[in-house]
Formats: structure tokens, sequence, C-alpha cells
């Protein structure tokens, strides 16, 4: 009886990458909420000075009045983006990845196309230099423009350092090694073993597919040029990588 048990659960017992995407999805979730949370708090900070100036209450009621408005109106944005998220099929047809050999040509190299560089870098440049005038008018208008702006530049700083640090800019696939660059700089890459990298993930909004890889993430822009090619070179070189997104894959903006 034991031993028929043992055998039940362990059939059914999920396996080590079903795991792990499923604490992929939690993470995915809980940043989701997160980042609409602290959206929601400089909003209605913003809405409260407005809502305080036409009513007369006190900015404290004007901002818990305002934080469950706003909060009704970004739970359809939340009932989007988990939708958004949720798991994906492999629609990768397989004779695009089996019935030809790996490219043996040499060392192949991935870029990001220079329009979406330049514009990236373009904007939170502007950002920079505007924001003394964002914190001026700010602090001139009263809390609730001075908490919005505050939690805005506070994001975008964060957006910031997180495209320059997290997300690949320039990618080199060896013989069995992806090397990642961020940005143009030598010292910020990793290199990932293709025996270590899980899945991919192409999702179907937003800016970035991920290489899920041992216990962590890598995000690669999808206006890296030639970025399909490179996931179909990389599950040639090791079939036992995964895939989730549609087949031909979303490109651009």
């Amino acid at each position: 009886m034991a031993i028929c048990l043992h055998t039940v659960f362990a059939r059914h017992a999920p396996s080590p990458r079903q795991r792990a995407d499923v604490g992929r999805r939690r993470r995915d979730i809980a940043q989701i909420i997160c980042g609409l949370v602290v959206f929601i708090f400089g909003s209605a900070a913003l809405g409260a000075s407005k809502l305080e100036r036409n009513t007369g209450v006190s900015w404290q009621d004007a901002f818990l009045r305002s934080i469950l408005a706003v909060a009704l109106l970004a739970l359809p944005v939340v009932a989007a983006l988990l939708w958004w998220s949720r798991p994906q099929a492999d629609e990768m047809p397989k004779e695009v990845w089996t019935q030809t050999q790996p490219d043996s040509s040499g060392d192949q190299e991935y870029r990001v196309s220079t329009p979406y560089r330049l514009l990236t870098n373009g904007f939170f440049l502007l950002m920079a230099a505007l924001s003394p005038f964002f914190i001026f008018a700010a602090l001139r208008d009263g809390p609730g423009p001075t908490i919005f702006v505050s939690v805005w530049l506070a994001m975008m700083a964060y957006g910031a350092w997180w495209q320059s640090q997290r997300v690949a800019e320039t990618l080199t696939l060896e013989k069995d090694v992806l090397h990642i660059y961020a940005g143009r700089s030598a010292r910020r890459h990793v290199d990932i073993p293709l025996q270590d990298i899980r899945s991919i993930v192409w999702p179907r909004v937003g800016q970035y597919i991920t290489i899920v890889h041992c216990d962590s993430r890598t995000w690669i822009p999808t206006q890296v040029k030639r970025l399909d090619e490179l996931v179909v070179e990389l599950r040639k070189r090791q079939p036992g990588i995964g895939f989730e997104g549609r087949w031909p894959p979303r490109r651009g903006w």
C-alpha cells in the first residue's frame, strides 16, 4: 500500500521546471501588484490635493477618498495584466529547430537596434534633465504633487538602473555559452552555459523576452536584431530549452 501511494504521488509530483515556472509566475504577479500599489499611492496623493481645494476637506480625508477611487479604477488594469501574464504554450513548430543543424560558422553576435537604444537612453536623459523643474513645481503646489512627483521620479530612476544593469544590449553566442552584455560596458555581462537555460518566454505584450536560467532571469528587448533566429539557434544547440509564446513571435513595439 505504501509503495502504491508513493508511486501515485511521485507520478503526480511537479517537475523542477514546473516548480520553477510556478515560482516565476508568483514573482511576476507580485511585481505587477507592487507596481500598481505604488502607482495608486502616487496618483491618489495627486488627486487628494485637487479634492482638498475643491471641497475644503482635510488633505488626509481627501487622500483616503482618492485612494479608494483610484484603486477601483485600477482593478480592470490588474485583471488585464494578470490575464496577459498567464502561462503560454509552446507554439514553435518542432521542425523549425529540429530539421536543420546548428550554425557552425563561428561566434554569432546580436545587437539591439540603434533607434531603440537612442530612444531609450534619450528618454531617461531627458527625464533626468527635467527632474529639477518637476521637483520645484511640485514643492510649490503642495504635498499631493510632491508625493506624486517623488514616486514618479523614483520609478524613473529604478527603470534607468534596471535598463542599464539587467537588460541585454548585445549578445554573443559561442558554441555552448551565451554571453549577454548590459549596455556597452564589458564589466556588466553574464555568461550563461546553454545547458543552464531552462526556458525562453516571449510575452503576449511588453518589450522584453525572458531567458530563465538556473535561479535567475535575463531580459532581452524584442528590438534585438534577428532575435527570433537566436531563439531557434539556442534550441538547436540545446533541445532541452523550453519555449513559451506564439510563433512567429510578435516583434517591435
